[in-house]
């Protein structure tokens, strides 16, 4: 506190008048926390040592007093009228005016120490505000803040400067210069003129203005502000002519004359609003048309005639197309839309005239002035020519109107144009797509070559049949042949092998002794193991194959033909007999896996079929019954229905006794 009222006396100036001090500090607060020029917040608020609070009472409370809690915010109280300005910033009561004065107050112990703070003004304002003349008081005997008694007065002059760039006539031009007596600054403005060809508005934002040739401290203050002054702001001059009623007045409050106010230089023109712009010419007029009644808007907006046109193309590769005509009553322009079908290849702009007039054929090319085509303005369509049947020309393109919406058929009744019954349009013939399957060129398998047809883009490997490999997987039927081809053949034996888990057929030659007629003496391979084609198959699409419904009807005797080959068949092997005889049933590939699965686990238990049976028949009865094997089953790990284990039982009950007996079950497991 010492070290702040020590300042604060140090900033104090040598004498008191009742002139207004050029020391822009002594019109902001003292001794408050920051700049008071940054002060710019309008006084909301009562105060008390530069706080915004009051307490009940009028008086100056004591010391006693300053810890009561009976300080409470209260609305704001107009200070008294000005009549000078004290050297601490503070405005004087006038000396004809009785304000009453705090004798306590003055009379205070302590007021020759700097030390002793006992004042409530002595924070803010040091020591010497002890002083009764130096205390500044309102109507109501309360001291007054210059921060509040400065807040939102303003100083108003009235000043013209001059601009090199401006136009002809308007060289000088008028500016307001606004000085706010709260913290000193400064603010220009023009006034704005709406239209008036030349910039104005704001000139130059309150701040402090620095004099021209000074430092950042000799700035612009009341005192500079006088009619004839010259004020110059960024290198331009604002010459003062006059200041409001406001303005003279504190001036004359504080001692200060000013002159009288000075006319405009003679050059100057005031600026003036222009008038409208010219009349924009209207949509219709612009294409030529009148505009008719004044209500044709209102009556006719969002009314549009409908028409269902065809053209046909015929450029090559050309077709009849299908548009769709806008006929909008506002303004009578027209807007021609292609109409699109699912999958028809064309490109999705379907504008093929955008919104215009529909001119009886093409536009003049001729270079003429809008007031030229408007007295000879170009033939065009109207409503009332368009009808159904009728055949309209756009750009060379000879529309047929075909049909129309209801909308457009009763206002062309309202009108007194009956429209006659819709053209249909001609209907086409639905042509299949065929695919066309190329012929297979010996590049790959004939599947593969299919796949390249069916999907291209990412053809796919035949799927193999998993479930008929892996039930029949080791099973081969073996044929002995001979080949039928020429003379010098004779004599040579052939081993022809049928793979029945994926159809695939093999042929070996058996070698001869002493004889050279085959390809090798001890033998070799003829064909390698593969799909083999049918004499009978259709080399255009995916052939057929060898299988099992064709082997199994090759006996002694049969001729087979392989890849241009004649074969005789010899014989067989006694599996492929059994296969042929019909010993073995015939069994589908699910039934077939089971029973192979059957057989391999009943390996793992005993080898001999009669313990095989023997640790089936749980009730030793000597044959199996559905449950019996039904258990038996899933002990082993294999998982069917009931329904599938009475299949097998019926499949291979052959007494019909519902049950297997040891033959039975042994044929069971023979079949694979």
């Amino acid at each position: 506190r010492t070290a702040l009222s020590t300042e604060m006396m140090s900033q104090q100036p040598s004498s008191a008048g009742n002139t207004l001090s050029a020391n822009p500090n002594q019109l902001g607060v003292r001794g408050l926390s920051g700049d008071p020029a940054e002060f710019r917040k309008s006084h909301a608020f009562d105060y008390r040592h530069g706080a915004p609070i009051e307490r009940d009472s009028v008086q100056s409370p004591t010391r006693n007093e300053r810890s009561d809690s009976s300080l409470k915010f209260l609305p704001p109280k107009v200070p008294a009228v000005v009549r000078g300005v004290s050297p601490y910033g503070n405005f004087l009561a006038d000396e004809s005016a009785e304000v009453p004065v705090d004798e306590e107050l003055a009379a205070r112990p302590g007021a020759e120490s700097q030390l002793s703070m006992v004042s409530d003004y002595t924070i803010s304002y040091g020591m010497e505000a002890l002083e009764p003349q130096q205390l500044v008081r309102n109507s109501e005997g309360r001291f007054v803040p210059s921060y509040v008694a400065l807040d939102r007065k303003v100083l108003r002059f009235h000043a013209w400067f001059r601009d090199p760039r401006g136009a002809v006539g308007f060289k000088v031009r008028k500016a307001t210069l606004f000085h706010y007596l709260e913290d000193g600054s400064t603010r220009i403005s023009e006034k704005r003129v709406e239209n008036s060809g030349i910039v104005t508005g704001e000139i130059a934002r309150r701040h402090r203005v620095p004099k021209p040739g000074g430092g950042s401290t000799d700035i612009y203050t009341v005192e500079d502000f006088d009619v004839g002054a010259v004020i110059e702001v960024f290198g331009r001059g604002y010459t003062i002519v006059d200041m409001d009623e406001f303005t003279r007045e504190f001036f004359a409050l504080n001692g200060m004359q000013r002159k009288e106010p000075i006319g405009m230089p003679d050059d100057y023109v005031e600026p003036v609003a222009r008038g409208p712009p010219p009349m924009i010419h209207s949509y219709p007029d612009v294409i030529f048309q009148t505009q008719g009644v004044s209500d044709r808007f209102l009556n006719l907006d969002r009314k549009v005639l409908r028409f269902y046109c065809s053209w046909g193309d015929q450029r090559p590769y050309g077709e009849e197309k299908q548009f769709v005509l806008n006929y909008f009553l506002v303004d009578d322009t027209v807007e021609i839309l292609e109409v699109h079908t699912r999958n028809d290849g064309r490109d999705p702009w379907n504008s093929l005239l955008k919104r215009r007039p529909l001119l009886k054929g093409l536009p003049r090319q001729v270079i003429e002035t809008e007031e030229d085509r408007k007295k000879n303005p170009q033939a065009r369509w109207h409503w009332s020519e368009l009808s159904i049947g009728t055949v309209i020309q756009v750009y060379h393109r000879d529309f047929l109107i075909r049909d129309c919406d209801q909308y457009t058929r009763d206002w062309m009744d309202k009108h007194g144009l009956h429209q006659p019954e819709a053209i249909p349009p001609e209907s086409k013939e639905q042509q299949e797509f065929l695919r066309k399957v190329p012929k297979y060129l010996g590049w790959g398998t004939p599947e593969d070559s299919m796949q390249t047809v069916i999907n291209p883009i990412a053809p796919k490997p035949k799927n193999a049949d998993f479930v008929k490999a892996l039930a029949n997987g080791g099973k081969v039927m073996r044929f002995s042949a001979k080949l039928l081809a020429t003379p010098d053949d004779a004599g040579r034996e052939f081993v022809l092998s049928f793979f029945l888990a994926n159809d695939h057929i093999s042929i070996f030659e058996k070698p001869t002794r002493n004889t050279f007629t085959g390809l090798r003496a001890d033998g070799a391979k003829f064909l390698e193991k593969g799909p083999v084609e049918h004499p009978d198959s259709d080399r255009s699409t995916i052939p057929r194959y060898y299988t099992l419904d064709d082997v199994q009807h090759w006996t002694e005797g049969t001729r087979v033909m392989i890849n241009g080959y004649e074969f005789e068949i010899a014989g067989s092997d006694e599996y492929t007999a059994a296969l042929q005889s019909g010993e073995a049933p015939k069994l589908d590939m699910h039934k077939s896996l089971i029973l192979s699965q059957i057989k391999a686990e009943m390996r793992k238990i005993a080898i001999k079929p009669a313990d095989q049976f023997e640790y089936v028949d749980r009730k030793d009865d000597g044959v199996i019954s559905a449950d019996e094997l039904d258990t038996t089953l899933k002990n082993l790990g294999i998982r069917i229905s009931e329904a599938e284990v009475h299949e097998f039982i019926d499949l291979f009950d052959q007494d019909g006794d519902g049950a297997l007996d040891f033959e039975e079950f042994k044929g069971m497991l023979s079949v694979l």
